[in-house]
């Protein structure tokens, strides 16, 4: 399904009155016109407006607000957006929140007659715009190095249908720009994303994992601070993964494997209402931002990764004895079941 886009029906086109035969111009034309091609984007910026603040709003960022800001530097991905897309038009992806947001500005329409008029037909052109990119930005999400969220809902016989990206909009933030032009900022946490990719369990193509192929740290590299030391006593909140120095990137199905091969946590592992509302892992980039977020507990299992996939950035190795503490660690807290990881990564990745 398309969306119209700002110079599209909601330009104020005349209609015709049944009663007289006539135009009918001015602001009636311009409000029924605007109506019909906006009201789409008008129902996703009510639903957001009505949604409560409830607890998935939260536990999408794993945090509540007020902690939140205790993060110095929240890992963000800036989204392409396709080639001729006017500026201002924006997308990201907040891995630290778990969040999507999107930018769309709208012009005036020129059939308008007054300020007032100008205003609501530039409002109602730039939520057209959001919504349409927060649904281009959606399929760009990527589910690992190799593939964005697009591709892998198509390999599992599924397709990202319009209708649901927006409805899982919510206005955010909107603002009049110069020469009467508007912006309106629209979000979708992480847990619409899940609703729409089913992208926490394992993979329902049938397709074969890729095997994986381990690029292990160089010898001499130093470890950071801050890492649990080995013997420390639990019990342990959750799992923290240092992969600095390895180019690591943040995606929706993060692995972790012990370098013999053996999966450790990943799609299937985590279970429940915690994996669909907040995801696999939050990123950070450094340790004091992945306890502030929160997820990992106040006692998390820090340890750092022995190397990366060579295919896949965004799978994990472990060496033999950090993945039997986890294993350990896990065995006797649970918290991998709880999707309780964060994954710090450099600060340019």
């Amino acid at each position: 399904m398309g969306v119209p886009g700002p110079g599209g029906p909601a330009a104020g086109r005349a209609t015709r009155s049944r009663n007289e035969g006539k135009p009918v111009r001015g602001f009636l034309g311009l409000v029924l016109m605007a109506v019909m091609a906006a009201s789409v984007a008008a129902a996703a910026a009510k639903r957001g407006a009505r949604a409560p603040a409830s607890a998935p709003r939260q536990a999408a960022a794993g945090l509540s607000s007020g902690t939140r800001d205790l993060v110095v530097r929240p890992v963000v991905q800036v989204l392409p957006m396709p080639e001729g897309t006017p500026a201002g038009n924006t997308a990201a992806y907040d891995w630290s929140a778990g969040r999507l947001r999107v930018t769309g500005r709208g012009r005036p329409s020129t059939k308008a007659t007054s300020n007032a008029q100008r205003r609501w037909t530039a409002r109602e052109a730039a939520l057209i715009v959001a919504t349409r990119n927060l649904g281009l930005a959606l399929r760009g999400i990527p589910v690992s190095s190799e593939e964005t969220l697009a591709r892998y809902v198509e390999r599992q016989g599924g397709k990202l249908e319009f209708h649901f990206q927006v409805r899982m909009g919510q206005v955010v933030k909107e603002r009049a720009l110069e020469e009467g032009d508007f912006e309106v900022t629209m979000e979708a946490s992480f847990s619409a994303v899940e609703s729409l990719g089913g992208v926490v369990g394992p993979d329902a193509s049938g397709a074969a994992p890729a095997k994986a192929s381990p690029r292990l740290r160089a010898e001499g590299w130093k470890p950071p601070a801050g890492l649990t030391p080995t013997g420390a006593d639990g019990p342990f909140t959750g799992l923290v993964l240092v992969a600095t120095d390895l180019k690591a990137e943040p995606v929706l199905r993060p692995l972790v494997l012990s370098e013999e091969g053996r999966a450790l946590y990943g799609p299937g592992i985590a279970e429940g209402a915690s994996a669909r509302a907040q995801g696999l892992a939050s990123y950070a980039y450094t340790l004091s931002d992945a306890r502030a977020l929160g997820r990992a507990g106040e006692k998390p299992l820090v340890v750092a990764a022995s190397g990366v996939d060579a295919r896949n950035a965004g799978c994990l190795f472990l060496s033999k004895g950090d993945a039997e503490r986890v294993r350990a660690a896990d065995k006797r807290n649970g918290f991998l079941k709880k999707a309780a990881v964060v994954v710090i990564l450099d600060p340019d990745s």
